[in-house]
């Protein structure tokens, strides 16, 4: 009853609990074979943070008994919902309202489209203050609802104690009434004060014409109550369906959604309605009858023929629509009709840079994904790597077989997906490998490619992973090869090179610390991120310095606040012995004295280099896999107005004036490494966190022992000690003048 499932009206169900405020069911459990385990991606967090967001009460802050530490943060939600009524105006609807009793409170987001799911983000009237909330430390708003007059409905339960006894320890139930209030409770309408609350209706008296017209009331819960009206009555009367056989064809889309669930839920629904349905022009109608469709245990083969020559392009599907039809091509019909594999293919390269999207794979049938793995091969186009990654482990043996004889046969250059199957089955997946003569021919192949200058990137990165995978600390000589060969023009694969040979460990490290002391600055700093994560790299980069090999200015204020976090005992005596203690500056007066020595006439050109050191990790979008991702933080090109202070303020003191999405939060690992940084998307495995010096990482919640959030921006302070005022200044009228 707290944790509720709400709809949007279109089929896609949104939850919540004690400390998410909301999330997408992205993935219907239904979908999955009898037995299926629960997959991660099923369901997606859509604010930011995922967990435990900051709220903003007016009542005071009362002892918390079993969670002291979460002030002002959600920790109790209830009763998530989408609001689907108009009487809060239009910029209410479709947002989702939350409630939150131990605060006191009421919230709403505004809900915005984002690959598969949505974003929910504070209203900007709300940005630091609340939709509903209450001086009252006993308004206990516990459930919402969209009302049949155009309102919204808010129950209050009105208690002293909102926690459970089982909660609250024996000594304070001694002194407390955790019953107070239990006489007491109401009921809010809220609306706005244009609109014109709806009369009350009998909508059993209804005629058959009425009913049908109030299926499409912008109003939800009259619409609710129209269908309950329908289905009622086919199940006391068993009256003929022809006049919902009409409600299919209105030109109303609500109708014919609530229509099809009618006759679905009654077992009147023709195969001729629903291939009607399949070619509604609306998608979302389309998206909620094959959803509806993929729970059963077949889908007729005319069905799925038709999914498979829809003229839709595959550019124009939506992405929540082409995943129901990737998993219909795949799990239903003729398995030997190349036009599903070939559909499905479409579907699959037009939609790969959708954050999730080859997650619906865990739903393929594995003796049904063969087809789908050869079009792929066939086609070879790096789109398609992500999702061959994810068939090969489900592959049958046969199947497994066939590929690994046409990589057998295959004469020529090699394309990438021979890399990466040859990583995969080398490792003996589903009792399939390939033959030692083969694997070393592939290595070799692989070892050319990556010494060779002229081949894609797809190529090369399939290529390195699989050689990757074949390395160990004793390949001394193959490993200096690679360092020698790393692409310093081309930072995204580099760094990737760069990465996998750190994770080697022992001398390969030390090979990577010896040659980026001659490397771009900017590859070079990303280089000494990896060594300032982890104790092992810590000592090494620390021998480095000792012994006048690097400079301690080579460490950026980001790297040094990540080397404190990981260090401790001897190790952090070393840390301040070369870099002092963390002790905090007075900013004001640096930012004073900055400005002071701002100088007169300033230098350009040596400011995009430092930019690209210093900045650009995070306020730039990088290239990836072909697609431009956007910046971690907040674009500077639209500042080139600022002032020399304004600037200052914001480099030196970054946490002075943060804005809530930029605060990093810390994370303490099972073995004690703590991580600072934005969570930037939270699973229900793992959380992704992008570091203070703009690197990706993703942790296990599993390995989590802790959470704290922090006030902090996840700009590192520390930046006066490392960047004169002229280093300052250069930065700066670089930046203007890209701005301008």
């Amino acid at each position: 009853t707290q944790f509720i499932r709400s709809h949007d009206g279109w089929g896609n169900w949104f939850g919540n609990d004690n400390t998410h405020p909301i999330y997408h069911y992205v993935l219907d459990r239904n979908w999955a074979s009898q037995g299926k385990r629960r997959i991660p991606g099923m369901s997606r967090f859509l604010t930011q943070p995922a967990d435990s967001p900051v709220i903003y009460p007016l009542s005071p802050a009362l002892d918390r008994f079993n969670d002291p530490l979460t002030a002002n943060r959600y920790t109790s939600v209830c009763s998530t919902i989408i609001n689907l009524s108009s009487g809060n105006g239009d910029s209410m609807i479709g947002a989702a309202i939350v409630c939150e009793p131990v605060h006191n409170l009421v919230s709403r987001m505004s809900m915005k489209r984002d690959g598969l799911s949505w974003q929910a983000n504070r209203f900007t009237d709300d940005s630091s203050s609340e939709w509903i909330r209450s001086h009252d430390p006993w308004f206990r708003p516990v459930r919402v609802v969209n009302a049949p007059d155009g309102s919204i409905w808010i129950a209050d339960m009105y208690r002293r104690v909102i926690e459970h006894p089982t909660w609250i320890p024996e000594e304070w139930l001694a002194r407390l009434d955790v019953y107070a209030g239990k006489e007491q409770g109401r009921i809010y309408r809220v609306y706005h004060e244009s609109h014109e609350l709806r009369q009350p209706m009998h909508i059993d008296q209804k005629t058959e014409a009425e009913l049908i017209a109030l299926l499409g009331d912008a109003n939800n819960a009259i619409a609710d109550w129209a269908q309950q009206q329908w289905i009622w009555r086919f199940s006391k009367e068993s009256t003929d369906t022809e006049a919902m056989d009409q409600a299919l064809l209105s030109t109303n889309p609500k109708v014919r959604i609530r229509a099809f669930s009618i006759l679905r839920y009654l077992g009147r629904l023709r195969e001729s309605q629903i291939a009607a349905l399949l070619n509604d022009p609306d998608q979302r109608i389309v998206a909620y009858v094959l959803g509806q469709l993929l729970r059963d245990e077949t889908i007729p083969n005319l069905l799925v023929q038709q999914i498979a020559s829809s003229e839709w392009k595959a550019s124009m599907v939506d992405p929540l629509l082409a995943m129901k039809m990737v998993l219909c091509l795949i799990n239903h019909g003729d398995s030997a009709d190349q036009r599903n594999a070939k559909r499905c293919c479409d579907l699959l390269l037009e939609h790969s840079a959708v954050n999730g999207f080859d997650a619906i794979l865990e739903l393929a049938n594995s003796d049904r994904v063969g087809a789908v793995v050869d079009e792929l091969i066939d086609r070879e186009d790096p789109r398609g790597t992500i999702f061959l990654n994810r068939f090969i482990p489900r592959m049958e043996t046969k199947a497994l077989v066939r590929v690994v004889d046409r990589i057998a046969e295959h004469k020529g250059v090699r394309p990438a997906w021979h890399f990466l199957m040859a990583r995969q089955l080398g490792m003996n997946a589903n009792g399939v490998s390939i033959n030692s003569d083969l694997i070393d021919q592939i290595y070799v192949d692989a070892k050319e490619l990556l010494l060779a200058k002229d081949s894609s990137e797809a190529r090369k990165l399939a290529a390195w992973e699989f050689y990757l995978s074949r390395l160990t600390d004793d390949s001394t000589t193959q490993v200096k090869e690679l360092v020698v060969s790393i692409p310093l023009g081309n930072g995204s694969f580099a760094e990737k090179m760069i990465a996998g040979l750190y994770r080697l460990g022992g001398q390969s490290q030390r090979t990577l610390l010896e040659a980026a002391r001659q490397w771009p600055s900017s590859l070079q700093s990303s280089t000494l991120s990896l060594f300032a994560s982890h104790p092992q790299g810590i000592e090494m980069l620390l021998d480095e310095i000792e012994h006048k090999r690097l400079t301690a200015s080579s460490v950026t204020p980001s790297q040094l606040e990540i080397m404190r976090q990981n260090s401790q005992g001897s190790l952090a005596d070393r840390v301040v012995k070369w870099f002092g203690k963390d002790e905090t500056v007075n900013r004001q007066e640096a930012i004073e004295r900055y400005e002071q020595e701002w100088p007169a006439n300033v230098e350009m050109g040596p400011g995009k280099q430092l930019f690209e050191v210093h900045c650009a990790k995070c306020h730039r979008g990088d290239l990836a896999a072909g697609v431009t991702e956007a910046p971690i933080g907040p674009s500077l090109q639209a500042l080139s107005h600022w002032t020399n202070r304004a600037w200052l303020e914001a480099i030196i003191e970054p946490s002075r004036a943060v804005d809530q999405k930029y605060k990093r939060s810390l994370i303490r690992t099972s073995d004690n490494l703590v991580v600072a940084g934005l969570i930037r998307q939270e699973t229900e495995t793992a959380i992704e966190l992008v570091l203070t010096d703009g690197r990706l990482q993703s942790i296990q919640k599993s390995d989590i022992e802790e959470i704290k959030s922090s006030d902090q921006s996840l700009m590192p302070d520390g930046f006066e000690k490392t960047l004169t005022p002229e280093q300052i200044a250069q930065i700066v009228t670089y930046l203007r003048r890209v701005g301008d």
